[in-house]
Protein backbone atom coordinates (compact mmCIF):
# COMPACT_ATOMS: atom_id res chain seq x y z
CA UNK A 1 0.00 0.00 0.00
CA UNK A 2 3.01 2.11 -0.28
CA UNK A 3 1.77 3.93 -3.35
CA UNK A 4 -0.83 4.59 -2.10
CA UNK A 5 0.09 6.37 1.28
CA UNK A 6 2.86 8.40 -1.02
CA UNK A 7 -0.08 9.79 -2.76
CA UNK A 8 -2.26 10.76 0.37
CA UNK A 9 0.93 12.23 1.76
CA UNK A 10 1.89 14.61 -1.18
CA UNK A 11 -1.46 15.80 -1.02
CA UNK A 12 -3.60 19.15 -0.23
CA UNK A 13 -6.75 17.46 0.82
CA UNK A 14 -7.75 18.90 4.27
CA UNK A 15 -8.94 14.95 5.09
CA UNK A 16 -5.71 13.98 4.66
CA UNK A 17 -4.43 13.36 8.01
CA UNK A 18 -8.02 11.75 9.01
CA UNK A 19 -7.24 9.26 5.31
CA UNK A 20 -3.75 8.48 6.72
CA UNK A 21 -4.65 7.14 10.00
CA UNK A 22 -7.09 5.05 8.31
CA UNK A 23 -4.50 3.36 5.92
CA UNK A 24 -2.08 2.84 9.23
CA UNK A 25 -4.64 0.59 10.27
CA UNK A 26 -5.44 -1.44 7.15
CA UNK A 27 -3.83 -4.48 5.87
CA UNK A 28 -3.76 -4.29 2.35
CA UNK A 29 -2.00 -4.42 -0.83
CA UNK A 30 -1.44 -1.62 -3.46
CA UNK A 31 -2.87 -3.77 -6.03
CA UNK A 32 -5.90 -4.72 -3.53
CA UNK A 33 -6.29 -0.66 -3.29
CA UNK A 34 -6.77 -0.44 -7.14
CA UNK A 35 -9.06 -3.32 -7.37
CA UNK A 36 -11.59 -1.66 -5.04
CA UNK A 37 -11.18 1.93 -6.73
CA UNK A 38 -12.00 0.17 -9.75
CA UNK A 39 -14.78 -1.64 -8.31
CA UNK A 40 -15.83 1.55 -6.79
CA UNK A 41 -16.20 3.27 -10.20
CA UNK A 42 -17.63 0.76 -11.93
CA UNK A 43 -20.82 0.45 -9.88
CA UNK A 44 -21.04 5.04 -9.13
CA UNK A 45 -20.73 4.84 -13.11
CA UNK A 46 -23.60 2.31 -13.27
CA UNK A 47 -25.40 4.24 -10.43
CA UNK A 48 -24.72 7.47 -12.22
CA UNK A 49 -25.96 6.14 -15.80
CA UNK A 50 -29.43 4.85 -14.39
CA UNK A 51 -30.17 7.69 -12.76
CA UNK A 52 -29.77 9.83 -16.14
CA UNK A 53 -32.51 7.37 -17.49
CA UNK A 54 -29.27 5.32 -19.76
Amino acid sequence: MARTVEYVRGSEHPQRDNLLGHLEQMDATDDEVARTLAEQRRYYAAALRELAGE
